[in-house]
């Protein structure tokens, strides 16, 4: 089971460095994309929980551009 992504770690790195930083690991629902998405990150890799289902690829597409 995943634990989540490490929300205090992407903050940090995106505040300190301007980079394209891309969020990998943890990713386990719509409400962590929206959160990563909140923080402005270039992306996210959610490979396991698209696999698993426990987030559909389309609600995450729509939570990235704002709609969800």
């Amino acid at each position: 089971m995943l634990a989540g992504p490490n929300m205090e770690m992407y903050k940090d790195l995106s505040e300190k460095y301007k980079v394209r930083l891309i969020a990998s690991g943890g990713i386990t629902t719509l409400d962590d994309v929206k959160k990563l998405r909140d923080m402005d990150l270039y992306g996210a890799i959610l490979g396991k929980s698209i696999y698993t289902g426990s987030i559909d690829l389309a609600a995450a597409v729509l939570a990235c551009r704002g709609v969800l």
